[in-house]
């Protein structure tokens, strides 16, 4: 028997068996792509546009000492010179509001 048809033969086989398992990895993976969640950034200035507190010009504050009150963690600069935007990653500054209060106990 010739070495190329027993070659042939054991790709098809390994194909066939293989089929099942990467099409599910293929679903698992468009499933989970299709659920990631980016990160709501909100500029500053539009920040009291989805919630109420803090006001801006306390957020302001927060951002002036960032680097002595972790508060850098919380932010996303975007640009450079005068056309820098400062957006505030919502999920991170929300959990940098617990931490504040777990470091007050």
């Amino acid at each position: 028997m010739d070495v190329s048809v027993l070659v042939k033969a054991f790709v098809k086989e390994i194909a066939e068996a293989m089929k099942e398992p990467l099409q599910e990895i293929a679903r698992r993976s468009l499933s989970e792509a299709r659920s990631y969640r980016y990160p709501r950034l909100i500029p500053v200035t539009e920040w009291n546009k989805y919630h109420a507190w803090p006001k801006i010009a306390h957020l302001r504050k927060l951002i002036l000492f960032a680097d002595t009150n972790d508060f850098e963690e919380v932010l996303v600069r975007v640009g450079q010179g005068q056309r820098k935007s400062v957006l505030i990653d919502e999920e991170k500054f929300f959990k940098w509001v617990e931490k504040q209060n777990l470091n007050k106990e």
